[in-house]
Order: C-alpha cells, then sequence, then structure tokens
C-alpha cells in the first residue's frame, strides 16, 4: 500500500530537489518567455502556477514539525515542482519557435495524451522520492484493478479509437464526412480530440461523436480522395418532347454556373419513365461541397428556365382537376395586353420609329419573351445569331474578351435597352458577350418576323441602315473620342448596311 514517509530519509536528495529543481523550473520559465509567442505564450501561465505553489508549500513546511501534515506538504511540493520541469519541457518540445524549426506539427489528440502523461510522470517520481515502488499501487488490490479497468473501458475505447484515427487519417478537420445513413448527419469536421470528434453540419449545429463509435461506423469521406464530389439532381420532361432535344438544352444551360465544374463535364442521361414522363438524370460535379445546396438549387433553375424558353413545361402530376374553357373574350383580352405590352417595347428600338402602326403591331404579336436566370449567358461573343433582344424586366451586362484576353465589361443595360441588332440584321456574329445579372425578361424579335417586315414595308431596311450608321457615328464619337465623321462617310456606312441586310433577306 502506499506510505508517505513522515521523515526526509535523503535530507541530500530533498534539497537538490528543493534547490537546484526550483532554480531549473525557474530557467526553463525563462526560456518559455524567450521562445514561445504569439497565443501560445498563454500556456506557459501553468508551469508558473507549479513552480510558485511549489515555493509557497515549501514556506509552508518549514516551520511545521515533524509529522503527517508536514510530510504531505513535502510530497505535494514534489509533484508540483516536477509537474512544472514536466509542462516547461513539454512545452519547449511542442510549441516552441525551436520545435517548429525541425519537427512538423503534432495531431492535438497526441498532444492531449503526453500532456496527461507528465502528471502521471510528475506523480511517480515524486513517489520515487518517498521511497514508494509504483508497482505497490497496483499490486494491492485486484479488484479495485478490474473496477477501474471497467469504469474506464468506453474512456480508454475512444482514447484508442482517436489514436487509430490519426494514425489512419480516414479524415482531417476540414472534411466533409457523413458516419451514418442520415443525411441531415453530414457535416465539416472542426475538431478531433482524445475522446470524441466534433462535426459541424449545414445547420450549423454541432454534433460531438465518441471516436469509439466512428471506429465502427461506415465512414462517408466526401473531400477525400480529392476535393471534386459529383451530385445529382432530377428532372421530368413531358413525353411528347424528344429526349435527346431535353438533353441537349439541359447541358447547354449548365454552362457558366459559377460552382459547377466543366471539367469533369456534367451528364444527362434518361434515367427512367413514369407517370410523370420521363425522367432525366442530371450529373455534375463541385469543389465546394459545403455550397452543394445552394449549387443544386442554381442547376435546377438554369434547367427551368432553359425549358421555360423552349415553351417545354416540366409535366406535374397527374391530378383530377375540373376544367373551365374560357371564354372568347378573356382570351382575346390577355392577347391584346401581351400584344401591347410588346408593342410599347418595341418604341424602344429607334429603328422602328416609322414602322407603319401595322407592321409594328404585326411585329410585336411575332415576337416572344423570354426568361433568362442570374448570371446566365444570353448571347456569347463569336457565336452566330439572328435575334434582336430588348429588356422588359431586369439588367444584363456587356463584356469584350480582346484576343487571348480575359472578359471586360463594357456596359450595363436595363429596361427599354436593346441589343444584338446587327446579328439580326446581318447575320453578323455576335461582338460581345452578354450576361444576366440578375432575372431577366427580355422581349426576342428573330429573322423571320423581321422579313415579314421588311417584305410588306422594304422601305424600312433603308431607314434602318441610316439610323444605325448614324448611332454607330455618335457612340464613336462620344466613348471611343474619334473625331465626328463627315455626312459622306456617314452615308457611306449606311449605304454598306443597306446591302448587308439586303442580302441576309433575300431582298
Amino acid at each position: 500500500m502506499l506510505a508517505v514517509s513522515l521523515e526526509d530519509p535523503d535530507p541530500l536528495a530533498w534539497t537538490l530537489y528543493g534547490g537546484k529543481g526550483t532554480i531549473a523550473g525557474v530557467i526553463l520559465i525563462f526560456l518559455l518567455l524567450i521562445f514561445l509567442t504569439g497565443p501560445t505564450r498563454r500556456k506557459i501561465r501553468w508551469p508558473l502556477l507549479y513552480l510558485v505553489l511549489h515555493l509557497v508549500l515549501l514556506a509552508l513546511r518549514l516551520p511545521l514539525p515533524d509529522g503527517p501534515l508536514r510530510a504531505t506538504l513535502k510530497f505535494i511540493a514534489l509533484f508540483l515542482l516536477f509537474s512544472s520541469l514536466g509542462l516547461s519541457l513539454f512545452l519547449l518540445i511542442t510549441s516552441s519557435r525551436l520545435s517548429r524549426l525541425f519537427m512538423p506539427a503534432l495531431p492535438q489528440i497526441f498532444l492531449d495524451i503526453a500532456h496527461g502523461f507528465v502528471y502521471v510522470i510528475a506523480f511517480l517520481i515524486a513517489l520515487g522520492t518517498e521511497g514508494v515502488s509504483p508497482a505497490e499501487l497496483f499490486a494491492g488490490s485486484a479488484l479495485l484493478t478490474a473496477v477501474i479497468g471497467l469504469s474506464l473501458r468506453d474512456t480508454l475505447g475512444n482514447l484508442f479509437a482517436g489514436l487509430a484515427i490519426h494514425a489512419q487519417r480516414p479524415f482531417e478537420v476540414g472534411d466533409w464526412i457523413q458516419f451514418n445513413q442520415d443525411v441531415t448527419q453530414i457535416g465539416q469536421v472542426v475538431e478531433i480530440n482524445w475522446r470524441a470528434t466534433k462535426v459541424l453540419t449545414q445547420d450549423r449545429i454541432e454534433i460531438v461523436v465518441p471516436n469509439g463509435l466512428l471506429a465502427q461506423t461506415p465512414i462517408i469521406n466526401y473531400s477525400r480522395p480529392e476535393a471534386t464530389a459529383r451530385r445529382t439532381v432530377y428532372v421530368h420532361a413531358p413525353y411528347d418532347a424528344p429526349p435527346q432535344q431535353v438533353k441537349a438544352i439541359i447541358l447547354a444551360a449548365l454552362a457558366d454556373i459559377p460552382g459547377v465544374l466543366a471539367e469533369p463535364a456534367p451528364s444527362v442521361t434518361t434515367s427512367g419513365f413514369d407517370e410523370r414522363g420521363v425522367q432525366i438524370c442530371v450529373r455534375f460535379f463541385i469543389n465546394e461541397f459545403g455550397a452543394r445546396g445552394k449549387l443544386e438549387s442554381a442547376v435546377r433553375d438554369r434547367i427551368w428556365y432553359a425549358l421555360a424558353r423552349h415553351g417545354i413545361d416540366i409535366p406535374v402530376p397527374p391530378r383530377a382537376v375540373r376544367v373551365h374553357k374560357a371564354g372568347k373574350r378573356d382570351v382575346s383580352r390577355r392577347e391584346e395586353g401581351r400584344i401591347a405590352r410588346q408593342e410599347r417595347a418595341l418604341g424602344c428600338v429607334d429603328f422602328f420609329d416609322q414602322l407603319p402602326d401595322a407592321a409594328r403591331r404585326r411585329l410585336a404579336g411575332r415576337a416572344q419573351t423570354r426568361l433568362y436566370a442570374q448570371h446566365e449567358v444570353i448571347v456569347r461573343q463569336a457565336e452566330k445569331g439572328d435575334e434582336l433582344f430588348i429588356i422588359l424586366v431586369g439588367a444584363v451586362v456587356v463584356e469584350v474578351a480582346p484576343p487571348g484576353e480575359e472578359p471586360v465589361e463594357v456596359s450595363r443595360l436595363g429596361p427599354g435597352n436593346f441589343f444584338g441588332e446587327m446579328a439580326a440584321l446581318t447575320g453578323e456574329t455576335r461582338r460581345a458577350t452578354v450576361r444576366a445579372t440578375r432575372e431577366c425578361e427580355l422581349l426576342v424579335v428573330g429573322k423571320a418576323a423581321l422579313a415579314e417586315v421588311f417584305e410588306t414595308s422594304p422601305e424600312l431596311a433603308e431607314h434602318v441602315s441610316q439610323t444605325i450608321a448614324r448611332r454607330q457615328a455618335n457612340l464613336n464619337e462620344q466613348l471611343l473620342e474619334h473625331p465626328a465623321p463627315t455626312p459622306h462617310a456617314v452615308a457611306e456606312h449606311s449605304h454598306h448596311l443597306l446591302q448587308r441586310i439586303k442580302e441576309f433577306f433575300s431582298m
């Protein structure tokens, strides 16, 4: 059994521990003040506190007569001294500027365990100075040892499981993992200590998972072997829409979504048929797993806008409904409102100002509206096109990419502005990329609608060419600070545009 002597069996040893040991502790404290920097300097307070308490107990012990109290104070003072020395050496080895030069940073679990062993070793050395062998502590009672072992079974299991996690490294701090079948339990590892692993879910809820449980559970690591992860969304298409057409539309819609990787490329497959229609599986890759919800939402939004622009409705589950047939007056009123709104939008285009009322109304009826999602590309530089766009709602940014350089923003357009007139009138390739800055509703006037107008009003082509030539001359003068062109130069440019318009529309 543990027996603390009441006398000092080795006064020389006591003087060594109480004198030179104290001096060694002071020296180590000064070394810590020199080599520890930043937040780690706060750790010096513990070895300093132990050293101060050691000196206090020495002072309290001096006037006491020999007896149990004097011997107990001696043992505690020795334990505090050895704890101060051991902790100072531990900090110098693991946390000082010198240690960072010669050894990599150790996992926190190893530091915690080593920290605990410092106190165990200090306790055993203090016992040794009192003539007590450490083996005597565990030889007294087998029953006590069994009780302690059983009570620490879970704790030791978590400890060794934590050591195994650090040795095998199935995940690290910062990784996204899933440790059971519940998808709400997916989270980012924020800490791995000797007892448990802390995981922060996307709901900002911290889950503390015992290491022993993780050692017995299959772990899905979404951050290994690399940060790239594939995500999947499903969409239904109607049976009367050709699947190949739907797939092409969806693939085009996935381009340029921020956060969706171009490589590996997205894929679209037909995954089944059910009462709603053709089930389409859309797979794409991301490298920010924490943003998966936002990116999946962006993909679904883009798909909806793309299908809507092509007149493809996402089918809903079949329901028993009552159909109320709208009267001809209601249908006519809605159509009149649509045409009137689009006719007002055409009034924003300067080269339509001489268009006869009947022709403008006919053109408004042939035009169509389209919706574009935020950040979606409407037209792309160097691509062919034959459509004019008028902004009804929203805003766009116009970007030009010089050869071999990054795109540069040149302007922003809002409701009432238009773009794409040169492609619609002459068929030339797009000179700029136009991207929606927020959800946009655009009025689109295509070549077929313009051809019908030019057929009934051929004189309009000359007015259009003159208007565009004057506008381009004014823009060059204001934006590019070019000298004002002569009337002859404007007329020549107008004549050149007129010839291109006639060739494009076979006039």
